[in-house]
């Protein structure tokens, strides 16, 4: 709504509201995290935490191939689901591993990794994953 107005919004309230969302969904993910989460396996709470942990060093050593990323990412899922908490955390967790190389004019280059892979899901989530998502909550709502 404030991308129609242009610049006639100032610049505060959008790196605000910018702000408000990102708080916003970060208090969302804490919530499902804790009310969502019924007993704890310590276990899998463990391989999941060691599963970050490489993420991070991956990161760290400025690796930039995807796919060890995306396979060490559905193990921690399949960790993190076995651990009791919900497994969207897992998804957050590899989020904030995958690289993002600045670019200067813009806010992300192209062929960053994380960059490749949000392009690449982004059908898969537009026309697929929202749609399931949204008739699941619609039939949870009517019933």
């Amino acid at each position: 709504m404030l991308s129609l107005l242009g610049s006639r919004v100032p610049t505060s309230l959008k790196v605000f509201l910018a702000t408000l969302a990102i708080i916003d969904d970060i208090v969302a993910v804490l919530v499902i995290a804790v009310f969502y989460t019924a007993q704890i396996h310590l276990l899998a709470l463990a391989g999941a935490a060691a599963i970050f942990v490489i993420l991070i060093v991956l990161n760290r050593q400025k690796v930039v191939r995807l796919a060890p990323y995306v396979v060490l990412g559905v193990a921690l899922w399949g960790f993190v689901l076995r651990s009791g908490v919900h497994a969207t955390i897992a998804g957050v967790m590899l989020a904030t591993t995958i690289p993002l190389r600045k670019s200067r004019g813009a806010p992300d280059d192209m062929t960053s990794p994380l960059h490749r892979l949000e392009h690449a899901l982004s059908p898969w989530v537009g026309f697929l994953i929202v749609p399931i998502f949204g008739w699941g909550l619609h039939t949870c709502v009517t019933q």
